[in-house]
């Protein structure tokens, strides 16, 4: 047998290995990136996260006295990025109406457009980058106010998860945002999103309509349990506020 031939052999052994680790290596990957989804699953359930009840042992309260409202929300929500290792964080934001500033619709001009629209039972101009399909005008107690979702913004690159209400009480704005968390969304609904390969350095990014798709699709109950669990806290959070 020439040196050649062996070589030749050496190397047919090499890929062979190679392809044998390569093929064990991503079941190993996928098995363990499928568990992880489960136990993320599991995490970001209702049944762990607790539903806004009445109890004080799964609910927590917030107050503002300025806006002059309540509200409840779950025990495993964290208020206001008070713990960042809580998968869901409740951001509440009140602004006198006199000294908003910023950009995507919080600047004055827009708030009080919107402050006069909401008065007249209408959505008014967009506020943040609204998916156009999710915005709605509902009513709290006797206050109208602004309800949509944002999933992106104006890069490419942005992929968000975040419902909010945006309404005005006592000349204050108050905006609600209940976020979700980014990672184990995106690993859950990969059939939304397209890796992309140029600015967004091989970051998942948002497919063709897939915001407008995703919406519907969760408006309609079809998606994974911790995705539907995050749709419908908002819901409980916002139908919890009182107002005095």
């Amino acid at each position: 047998m020439t040196k050649k031939t062996v070589f030749k052999i050496l190397l047919i052994i090499l890929l062979v290995a190679a392809v044998v680790f390569g093929v064990i290596f991503a079941k190993r990957f996928i098995t363990q990136k499928n568990n992880k989804n489960a136990e993320d699953a599991k995490v970001y359930s209702e049944d762990t996260l607790g539903p806004v009840t009445n109890d004080p042992g799964t609910t927590k309260s917030y107050e503002d006295e300025k806006a002059g409202f309540s509200l409840q929300y779950p025990s495993g929500v964290s208020l206001n990025e008070t713990d960042k290792s809580n998968a869901f964080q409740l951001k509440i934001q009140v602004d006198d109406v006199q000294s908003v500033e910023g950009d995507m619709g919080y600047g004055k001009e827009t708030t009080m457009k919107n402050m006069s629209s909401l008065n007249k039972g209408e959505f008014g101009e967009n506020v943040d980058w609204p998916v156009e399909e999710s915005k709605k005008v509902i009513k709290i107690g006797d206050v109208n106010a602004q309800e949509f979702m944002v999933l992106g913004g104006p890069d490419v690159c942005d992929v968000l998860f975040e419902r909010k209400a945006y309404f005005f009480r006592n000349n204050y704005r108050v905006v609600i945002t209940l976020e979700a968390p980014k990672d184990f969304f995106v690993d859950t609904l990969t059939q939304y999103f397209k890796t992309d390969k140029g600015d967004c350095g091989g970051g998942e990014i948002w497919g063709a309509s897939e915001q407008k798709n995703f919406y519907q699709d969760l408006e309609n109950g079809n998606a994974p349990e911790g995705i539907k669990s995050w749709f419908g806290m908002f819901d409980q959070i916002i139908n919890s506020i009182k107002f005095r």
